[in-house]
């Protein structure tokens, strides 16, 4: 189709079906002028699915893939079934200075679909004709409820070369949106799903788990006050490949990625498992040569304690700005950090009823002491936790960790 499709209001009483198709114009060798291509679907009633994966990949040299030369709108449609956009690719990777070219975006703004949502990778059997799905354009459920999952697996979000209409919001935007099946984002076979920009989920109602599995993202991943009746998995997923060992996704390359800040504030959570290596981390635990040296290291500490004492010492707002994740006033039934414990957190007035550390026995006061800024409550929120556990020697030890702290950040003793 060399130009737009619209059903824009379209009352449809069975599936749609844009399967390997074509909609918009690219020049060839030669021609200088292109079409933009649109799909429509805005305030449509769909009793069906809507499909826009691709055609015929399982005879080899045949595969079609669905693509768009510009945006995908679903804005306010009602779907009955399914809509699958897996190995889908919208809009256009290069944009000349100048350029009309629309962006690639999918829109799903407050639609109703009552089953699953797939944009995920498809891998042929033979892995003879692999299809990426590439959306080359923000990917918008604000206000969207969806009944089933919610997958990008293996899939490319926005562009890594952002036009000045690519840089106006978030790469990937669920604010408001719920989502009863749960939210996926790991891997689809060897490919990793990866978004260049901000992940935003603010206020999202997330059910069964929101996955992040060996995620790259290329900005920050904001997920303020959402709430999350389920696991928030932000690292490699054990129990998923525990039950299928066989999965190639396991063999998928990487860890989880987030080159900007991890704001965790106010959520609301269960099982939070985080990759503490992704944050300039430190394990616990520091094998034979670290339990050698610990004598040494208890002598260090102690000078550098009474040197406080003597000079005082503030911690600065620029290191409080430095700690790249931030649970602050979160709600977590139990916090895992996995392989590492994060160099810097901030974790004003966060509430948890299960802590566990890499290393045992787990040293809590190793993550206390990364804490920015210095708040006497979350020392007592976890000696109370440790005391309720019966843990009555690592509870006296947090006493003991916030005394000293808040003496060396109080006033210098020799004024």
């Amino acid at each position: 189709v060399c130009g737009e499709v619209s059903l824009l209001r379209a009352v449809i009483g069975g599936s749609v079906a844009f399967q390997g198709a074509k909609i918009g114009f690219e020049p060839r060798a030669g021609e200088e002028t292109s079409t933009n291509g649109r799909l429509d679907l805005s305030d449509a009633r769909i009793a069906g699915d809507v499909y826009c994966n691709p055609l015929g990949i399982d005879r080899p040299g045949y595969g079609f893939r669905t693509e768009v030369l510009g945006p995908v709108s679903l804005w306010g449609t009602a779907v009955g079934g399914d809509v699958v956009f897996d190995g889908i690719r919208t809009g256009r990777e290069a944009q000349p200075a100048g350029s009309t070219a629309l962006p690639g975006e999918l829109n799903l703004r407050d639609a109703d679909v009552v089953g699953d949502l797939y944009c995920n990778a498809v891998e042929t059997r033979t892995a003879e004709q692999n299809f990426r799905a590439e959306i080359r354009g923000p990917v918008s459920l604000v206000g969207a409820k969806v009944d089933g999952q919610v997958q990008f697996m293996g899939a490319r979000i926005g562009s890594a070369q952002p036009t000045a209409v690519g840089k106006a919001g978030p790469a990937m935007n669920l604010q408001s949106a719920e989502i009863t099946g749960g939210l996926h984002c790991g891997p689809r076979g060897r490919l990793v799903t990866e978004v260049f920009g901000t992940v935003h989920t603010f206020a999202a109602k997330i059910s069964c788990a929101a996955a992040w599995d060996r995620a790259r993202i290329h900005g920050d991943l904001d997920m303020e006050r959402t709430v999350i009746n389920g696991p928030l998995l932000c690292a490699f997923d054990e129990e998923r490949y525990k039950k299928r060992p066989d999965d190639p996704s396991r063999r998928a390359a990487g860890l989880f990625q987030v080159d900007g800040a991890m704001k965790l504030t106010a959520v609301e959570a269960q099982d939070v498992v985080i990759d503490g290596r992704l944050f300039g981390a430190s394990g616990a635990k520091g094998g034979p040569a670290r339990w050698l040296l610990r004598p040494v290291a208890g002598c260090l500490k102690a000078v550098g304690f009474l040197l406080g004492l003597c000079v005082g010492k503030r911690e600065s707002r620029k290191q409080e700005d430095e700690a790249r994740l931030r649970i602050d006033r979160a709600r977590i039934s139990k916090l895992r950090f996995v392989h590492a414990i994060p160099d810097r957190v901030h974790a004003d007035g966060v509430a948890l009823a299960d802590l566990e550390l890499p290393g045992k026995p787990f040293e809590y006061t190793e993550l206390l002491k990364r804490t920015r800024p210095f708040r006497k409550s979350t020392y007592l929120a976890l000696e109370e936790l440790l005391l309720n556990k019966g843990l009555d020697a690592q509870a006296r030890r947090v006493y003991v960790a916030m005394s000293n702290r808040d003496l060396v950040l109080g006033r210098n003793v020799l004024d």
